[in-house]
């Protein structure tokens, strides 16, 4: 077995090195253990537009520690739902649908409290999140941790 890291992972999915370039203006990241034993880890860098750029990879990583990994044209993340912070005003899309074809993932997304904002040296949302959705048609279901950075200037609001 792997380090231990996040919610009961056997792997540690962040010991890919993000590639963070010119032109990156945020990130969406997304590390979780699935109910069938896999442990799921996706960034997703926006640029300026909020596009996802060609660096954005999905990773899997299987029970027997096998890793499979999917670039930014393979699979789409779509926000299902909004939140507003009361503390900074910015909006932040917490709840998120995952699609990869490729993996046969369809997931949805959602925070365990919507208020995880961090109002810090800069201000982002980085929480516990649950999902459910499906696996090659099959039920799954999972927990972790979601971070998303880069909306609103990034700058402490007083």
């Amino acid at each position: 077995m792997g380090k231990t890291c996040g919610i009961r992972m056997r792997s540690c999915p962040t010991r890919d090195k993000i590639p963070l370039g010119a032109g990156v203006r945020g990130w969406d990241w997304l590390g979780v253990h699935l109910s069938d034993g896999r442990d799921l880890m996706l960034y997703r860098l926006r640029d300026a537009d909020g596009r996802a750029t060609r660096e954005s990879r999905l990773t899997l990583i299987e029970a027997d520690g096998h890793t499979r990994r999917w670039s930014a044209d393979q699979f789409t993340v779509t926000p299902t739902r909004q939140w507003r912070s009361p503390h900074s005003g910015r909006r932040y899309p917490i709840a998120l649908r995952l699609d990869a074809p490729g993996a046969g993932l369809r997931l949805d997304v959602e925070p365990l409290k919507d208020d995880q904002e961090l109002r810090l040296a800069v201000t982002y949302w980085e929480g516990a999140v649950a999902l459910r959705g499906t696996s090659a048609g099959a039920a799954i279901a999972g927990e972790g941790y979601l971070e998303l950075t880069g909306y609103g200037d990034g700058q402490r609001q007083r």
